[in-house]
């Protein structure tokens, strides 16, 4: 038998629980777990995994009370090497690859201020002569607008984004998004002209950044960089967010604006009893020794 899943080392979208936490409070904040287990006089552990292509999986062990002793996130690099050991040992064929990496930044009780006093210095410049040049002005949408659903996505098809992904499908999640008063959609305008546009959500004390494009012929304007200011202001000011989730992808710019980088890591295991769990380890070896050979 041959398993590989997808792991992904990061951060949960609310807050850990804190030690002493009663139940109640933490199935109201995280809702109900995917998972519980009993740890012995009285005890138990709820676990809150978000499945194979999910961030985060997190263990909340409670006493006998249905208070919180701890909590812990289980789904890191380390635990990645952990799995691999011990499958190791009882006998079958582990691999553990890197395969994205994923950008974020906890901004607990954190003001905008405080949030941009902490960027590089290079950055805060660009965005303060940026903006003394030019009139951009600048809209965040809460709800779905469909003059400003097209202008996101002329913007779009006129940046240096390769096609992503079906532009029916996100207006379909902006359009429920919307409804739900969780989209935030920002539009940059310069002279009348849409020249920057981004796709956010907000829920759960977590906002993700999931789509952001300028004009190519105003990219020296830097158009992304104010709106992004702006959009970052709001989710940490008015919707007083905890985490905001720049998505996956290893942008260089990414770092300027995050502060913690995570690793979705792969890990394959292969039953070497069985046949076919035989022949994906010979497939995976393979794979390595051409994967090596091509970057040597």
């Amino acid at each position: 038998m041959a398993i590989a899943a997808a792991l992904v080392l990061g951060a949960c979208m609310t807050p850990p629980p804190a030690p002493g936490q009663p139940r109640s409070e933490v199935l109201r904040a995280w809702g109900p777990p995917s998972g519980q287990y009993d740890l012995g006089q009285g005890a138990q552990r709820l676990e809150y995994a978000t499945g194979p292509f999910g961030k985060s999986t997190w263990m909340v062990d409670l006493d006998a009370a249905g208070r919180v002793t701890g909590a812990r996130q289980v789904l890191t690099e380390s635990d990645a090497a952990l799995v691999q050991r011990a499958f190791r040992r009882a006998g079958w064929a582990a691999r553990v690859t890197p395969q994205v990496a994923n950008w974020s930044i906890d901004v607990t009780d954190n003001s905008f201020a405080e949030f941009w006093a902490e960027r590089p210095g290079q950055l805060r410049s660009t965005a303060k002569r940026k903006a003394a040049k030019i009139d951009l002005k600048t809209e965040i949408f809460d709800y779905f607008e469909a003059a400003a659903w097209d202008a996101y996505a002329d913007v779009y098809a006129d940046s240096w984004k390769p096609h992503e992904g079906s532009l029916d499908f996100l207006r379909a999640m902006a359009e429920e998004k919307g409804r739900a008063g969780a989209l935030r959609l920002g539009i940059a305008t310069l002279e009348g002209r849409a020249v920057a546009a981004q796709l956010w959500t907000v829920s759960h004390g977590r906002a993700i950044i999931h789509k952001l494009a300028h004009r190519q012929d105003v990219a020296e304007l830097s158009p992304g960089t104010i709106l992004s200011k702006v959009m970052f202001e709001h989710v940490i000011d008015r919707d007083r967010v905890n985490l905001i989730d720049f998505g996956t992808g290893d942008d260089r710019y990414k770092a300027d604006w995050m502060g913690t980088r995570v690793m979705r890591m792969r890990v394959e295991l292969y039953n070497l009893r069985s046949p076919r769990g035989v022949f994906g380890a010979s497939k995976a070896w393979v794979r390595s020794l051409a994967a090596r050979s091509t970057s040597g």
